[in-house]
């Protein structure tokens, strides 16, 4: 078990420590125990196995970093869809896959981050309804098809990256704030 009984707990950073556990050990206590956390950041704890789906209880998670580590398997959906979620980080876990969810047009994610994992399909076109979406980093992974047009729609973004991936066509045009008064 990781912690328990802190049920006030808001934020728990734990970047760095060697916990080392594999599968659902490490979580499946923990929406009982952390009840009300907002605040999940365990970067380079040596975790593997698949993303525990327990996770989804959190349903105040505003952030989720679990890049570095040795995560396998799909990426559970629904945890990539909470409605707070506003920074995911599940880069740097080379095993693990998925694709990407229909996003909804009342997203508040500002940070998607899932460079050098195996991540693989077509960008569904509703990622345009990640308005308040700043950072897109998408690069290494396996994703294919055409980007869509709705990128363009991503009017508070300031990092794309695409890079090595097997993606075909051009990139949608970016009109800056005075383009878009004009028309």
């Amino acid at each position: 078990m990781l912690v328990r009984d802190l049920h006030n707990l808001r934020e728990l950073y734990l970047d760095g420590v060697n916990i080392s556990a594999n599968g659902s050990e490490w979580c499946s206590s923990l929406p009982l125990a952390v009840p009300k956390l907002q605040v999940l950041s365990l970067s380079y704890t040596q975790l593997s196995g698949p993303i525990c789906k327990s996770l989804q209880q959190l349903q105040l998670l505003s952030t989720l970093h679990l890049n570095g580590n040795n995560f396998s398997s799909e990426m559970p959906k629904k945890l990539m869809l909470l409605p707070g979620l506003q920074s995911l980080d599940v880069s740097v876990n080379r095993l693990l896959s998925g694709t990407l969810p229909e996003f909804p047009k009342t997203s508040v994610q500002e940070f998607l981050s899932l460079y050098f994992t195996s991540f693989y399909g077509q960008l569904p076109d509703s990622i345009g309804n990640l308005k308040l979406l700043k950072e897109l980093e998408l690069r290494d992974c396996n994703f294919s098809g055409l980007i869509p047009y709705s990128l363009a729609n991503l009017s508070q973004i300031t990092h794309i990256g695409l890079s090595s991936n097997h993606f075909q066509g051009w990139l949608p045009f970016f009109a800056t704030p005075e383009e878009k008064h004009q028309n």
